[in-house]
């Protein structure tokens, strides 16, 4: 009797807990560090710094030569390999994307640490340790391309095999339901997912939250997803990532009022010839051939580091972003 009590408090505990998921949106670096004999180099400093926020994240190597640089905001990176004895080796503009789990050697030679030997002439980094197929929409891409109501979400249509579902609201500025609308490769709509961050961003079988077009740092599009930490959504999945801050203050601002829109060609050339008729009403013609509708739409986005004048520095430290 009293193991069948235990046996029945521990299943209640385990029930109260909720099931969370999580896909997450930082990138990996992995790699191995060897001299020129193919041997390991033990110890060695593996650095890779943020062109984007100074921010350098390290790693030292096991006794394999081993490293993993973990939690890599998506940007471009300068990669550095230090130990004594050898020369430094360096590697600048490393982009990492939404997701990524990159596999990046390094050789080292027998010099003075003072000494760095720059790589410049290997080929693109490839995420080989993954099976998932899908496409990355940068933050240029996002910010510039053209999407009704300023939705980035829409681009996603630029990947292959993946289409939008529509509905009444299909377009609307911040529309919470156009990543849930995404179909892939011929899945169910409402079966699609999407993250922000890494975490669920999903209410029901719609979006929670749509960011601001200037807001999104990139996102990925999965259509293919093998990978247990999404394996609960049996469509699409977005990753998204926004921006977290820089170095440098940086924002956006528009404005979008239908009132300070000129009256289209087409529609000027047939009032024109309206109005040229002997006896025409031209506020009753006006009236009858302007569209009366009325559409605004404005934000603005800022990201940069955290100062406070004679107090705080967190150029390279602390960063905040902001967006409407």
């Amino acid at each position: 009797m009293k193991t069948l009590s235990l046996w029945m408090v521990c299943l209640f505990t385990v029930s109260l807990y909720v099931t969370g998921y999580a896909q997450e949106s930082r990138a990996v670096i992995v790699g191995r560090v060897t001299d020129a004999s193919g041997a390991a180099v033990a110890g060695a400093k593996v650095t890779a710094k943020s062109l984007d926020t100074n921010v350098t994240t390290s790693s030292v190597c096991n006794a394999e030569g081993s490293f993993q640089l973990n939690y890599l905001q998506p940007g471009p990176y300068k990669l550095s390999v230090e130990m004594t004895g050898f020369k430094t080796a360096a590697r600048d503009a490393v982009n990492v994307r939404v997701g990524d789990r990159l596999a990046l050697d390094f050789s080292l030679e027998i010099g003075a640490v003072s000494d760095t030997v720059n790589i410049t002439t290997e080929a693109p980094l490839l995420d080989t340790t993954s099976a998932n197929a899908g496409m990355v929409i940068d933050g240029k891409r996002a910010a510039e391309l053209p999407v009704v109501g300023g939705n980035s979400f829409y681009l996603a249509r630029l990947s292959p095999g993946v289409v939008t579902a529509g509905g009444r609201s299909a377009g609307n500025a911040f529309d919470y339901g156009s990543g849930s609308n995404l179909i892939g490769n011929g899945t169910r709509q409402g079966s699609s997912e999407v993250s922000l961050d890494g975490a669920p961003n999903m209410f029901e079988r719609s979006t929670s939250f749509s960011p601001p077009q200037d807001l999104v740092a990139e996102f990925k599009i999965q259509t293919t997803s093998y990978d247990a930490s999404i394996g609960h959504a049996s469509g699409a999945l977005t990753n998204v990532s926004v921006k977290s801050g820089t170095k440098d203050l940086h924002g956006t601002a528009y404005m979008n009022d239908s009132r300070l829109r000129a009256i289209p060609w087409h529609t000027n050339r047939f009032l024109g010839q309206q109005f040229a008729v002997p006896g025409a009403n031209v506020e009753q013609i006006r009236e009858r051939n302007v569209p009366g509708w009325l559409h605004q739409r404005w934000g603005a986005t800022a990201t940069g580091p955290v100062m406070i004048p004679k107090l705080y520095n967190g150029r390279a430290k602390t960063f905040w972003s902001f967006g409407y």
